[in-house]
């Protein structure tokens, strides 16, 4: 299962460069995070996600996100995932543009 998604932000502010914004996020845990993410990334104060994997059971979500964490979360190479709960994630429909 991989798919888009949305994760909701508890903070978005200017980054140190033009292209990144600094975001904070909060993992299923309830622990702050905090990481560099590109300003395409972000949309309405939701930073956009890959969900890698779900847990239905306990309503958890694997997912990769576009940027480097701060403070040591989970990483393998250049890829970040955070488990977050479900109700942080909405899903939105992408616009197809016409060939």
């Amino acid at each position: 299962m991989v798919q888009q998604a949305y994760l909701q932000t508890d903070y978005v502010v200017e980054g140190q460069f033009s292209n990144e914004h600094a975001v904070g996020l909060t993992d299923w845990l309830g622990e702050k995070t905090s990481a560099f993410f590109p300003v395409k990334a972000i949309k309405d104060g939701k930073l956009e996600v890959t969900i890698l994997d779900e847990d239905k059971n306990r309503g958890l979500f694997l997912v990769r996100v576009p940027g480097v964490f701060l403070e040591g979360k989970m990483m393998a190479g250049e890829a970040c995932y955070i488990t977050i709960k479900k109700e942080s994630i909405s899903f939105e429909e992408k616009e197809l543009q016409a060939a």
